[in-house]
């Protein structure tokens, strides 16, 4: 999902592919979904999450772009989808603000990803 600047029929076609790729893959622990921290909640991403949930599959939510604005526009950014998404659930899901620049956030989701690989051995 998302945007990319290609046909609608390409755009069909991926969103075929990815929805049967989540659907079937049994052995899928957590989906990790990148959301860009600097904006509001966006429509298609809401409206993926809600897929997600409706589909009872397990995911995360990594904000992306973590030094892109000032820490408190990222962290107001944040807190309007943990404001969004608790009322909708009542709960946020696992989440984690991270940069590619700096780092920020980087081995909190390479804890978490380890807990993922302990549980299994």
């Amino acid at each position: 999902y998302g945007w990319a600047r290609v046909g609608q029929k390409l755009k069909e076609k991926w969103e075929e592919d990815i929805n049967d790729y989540i659907l079937k893959r049994h052995n899928l622990e957590c989906l990790f979904v990148l959301i860009d921290s600097r904006h509001e909640p966006q429509k298609n991403d809401i409206g993926f999450l809600e897929w997600l949930v409706e589909n009872q599959i397990p995911f995360a939510i990594v904000f992306t772009k973590g030094d892109k604005l000032t820490t408190n526009k990222i962290a107001s950014s944040v807190a309007r989808y943990k404001k969004f998404l608790k009322n909708k659930w009542g709960e946020m899901p696992n989440h984690f603000l991270t940069s590619s620049e700096s780092k920020e956030g980087i081995k909190e989701l390479e804890d978490f990803i380890e807990s993922f690989i302990h549980e299994k051995n």
